[in-house]
């Protein structure tokens, strides 16, 4: 073996062992990818005795407990799961709360479930483009990158939520809910 083909072995082998000690001194070489269909299920249950609407606070804390082991892992890739899972749960919440509260046409041809899939690619082609597809993106993007696109996907949809959600409580209940669940932008 020719010494450059050596040192390109080692160092392959090096950067990939530095890989997975740095993810497993953060936490993130054991996660593997979430069940989306799972959180989806878990974001549209219902509790008894209680309102869908009433229950989105706690909902949302239970989502935010799943994403959180993955956003806290400092692994990109992980990070991006624990976006995709948050994506994944207020897309849910939005479409229960359709179903439950809204006229069929309320949100236009194909209900709510056509509006989110045409809304999540909208908002894919717009945050990838705004993170990944700068001129200078050749050299400076990295994966943090798809991570900040995710997460502004989440956003707009954690916003969306939570004024569906708000619109739809009892008067009564609103300052608690509210309370439960602040506006993000607060």
């Amino acid at each position: 073996m020719s010494t450059r083909l050596m040192q390109a072995f080692a160092t392959a082998v090096f950067s990939l062992l530095l890989w997975h000690a740095t993810a497993a001194l953060a936490g993130g070489d054991d996660l593997t990818g979430p069940d989306l269909g799972a959180v989806g299920r878990l974001a549209k249950r219902v509790d008894s005795g209680m309102s869908y609407v009433a229950g989105l606070p706690e909902r949302r804390r239970e989502c935010n407990e799943a994403a959180t082991p993955y956003l806290k892992s400092g692994v990109p890739e992980s990070m991006a799961w624990g976006e995709k899972v948050l994506i994944e749960c207020y897309s849910a919440m939005l479409s229960k709360l359709a179903a439950l509260y809204y006229r069929p046409e309320a949100f236009g041809p194909g209900g709510m479930s056509a509006l989110l899939k045409q809304l999540r690619h909208d908002l894919q082609l717009l945050y990838q483009g705004t993170y990944e597809g700068r001129i200078r993106c050749v050299e400076e993007c990295g994966p943090m990158d798809v991570v900040s696109a995710l997460s502004a996907q989440r956003s707009v949809l954690e916003r969306a939520a939570w004024t569906m959600g708000r619109m739809n409580v009892e008067y009564v209940d609103k300052d608690r809910w509210v309370e439960a669940w602040p506006p993000a932008d607060e």
